[in-house]
């Protein structure tokens, strides 16, 4: 993965037509996301954020427990971002959704997400805390 435009020692977009590229080992470009278009949804999606941490047990169901803590993210910017991503803070996780698996016209579509561990997350906004449900606050 590269961020192709991005300047990550002035945290800065030298290139404003540039972007996300994953690339291959021969440097090849795979998949190509602009630094518009991800700023675009970037700005609209996150801009105000509650992050709840979570657990996940799969035995003879699948249950989920939700941890006491969360985060709460306010301002954001794309140049958040790519320094994020440029720092390996934050990751492209790539996946495939797969529909009606079991007819004769199964259809996919590719989705890629970005990841952040609990840790990095207060690098994506310009105002973020930490809440505790049970009444204590930390910052």
């Amino acid at each position: 993965m590269r961020l192709a435009g991005f300047d990550a020692s002035r945290w800065l977009l030298v290139d404003p037509m540039g972007g996300l590229e994953l690339v291959s080992v021969p440097g090849e470009v795979a998949a190509r996301w602009s630094f518009p278009k991800l700023s675009n949804h970037w700005r609209t999606k996150h801009a105000k954020c509650v992050y709840v941490p979570s657990i996940r047990r799969i035995d003879t169901s699948t249950e989920y427990r939700f941890g006491h803590r969360l985060g709460l993210g306010e301002g954001t910017g794309f140049e958040l971002l790519a320094s994020a991503l440029s720092r390996g803070g934050v990751f492209d996780d790539p996946g495939l959704k797969l529909e009606h698996a079991s007819t004769s016209h199964p259809s996919q579509k590719r989705r890629n997400q970005i990841r952040v561990g609990f840790s990095n997350v207060a690098d994506l906004y310009d105002v973020y805390e930490v809440v505790d449900l049970r009444g204590r606050d930390e910052r």
